[in-house]
């Protein structure tokens, strides 16, 4: 069953609503994120920064396993590209259900694909439940939960 691209404000909500647990769960690894970027000396602004824009918690403690001045490119960008392989697969997996999804939501579907918004969501896009608003609110609460923690 296809996931349809209409995205309504109550679908938004219960997403988000159901995510708050799994997000909440998600703060020891941010905390221990924040304090590891504050031993690589990253500013508060920094990391918040890094954790909002890459919001992926395992790429960026491999990047500041590898974080050493000169900053290591080559090695920094394997590593995280190896770290995030996973979603490829996450979003091979969601594709079926996305088939008529508009190119400007592609992109925001793209950023909160993350572990858990992806693991309670595809059950239910298997059983044919499937709510892109409820994708969307559930990944908008994991976002500002990790960057925030």
């Amino acid at each position: 069953m296809s996931l349809s691209a209409r995205v309504t404000w109550r679908s938004f909500q219960a997403g988000a609503l159901r995510m708050i647990l799994p997000g909440l769960a998600s703060l020891p690894f941010g905390i221990g994120f924040g304090v590891a970027a504050a031993q690589k000396g990253l500013s508060a602004f920094e990391t918040t920064l890094m954790s909002f824009t890459v919001m992926a918690g395992t790429s960026q403690m491999v990047a500041l396993d590898i974080w050493a001045q000169p900053l290591p490119l080559m090695a920094l960008a394997v590593s995280v590209f190896v770290a995030n392989l996973r979603y490829f697969v996450m979003g091979a997996a969601l594709q079926p259900h996305l088939p008529h999804l508009p190119w400007w939501l592609q992109p925001p579907v793209w950023y909160v694909t993350v572990d858990q918004n992806w693991a309670v969501n595809i059950a239910e896009y298997r059983r044919g439940h499937g709510d892109l608003g409820k994708f969307l609110g559930g990944g908008f609460v994991m976002a500002w939960i990790w960057s925030g923690s």
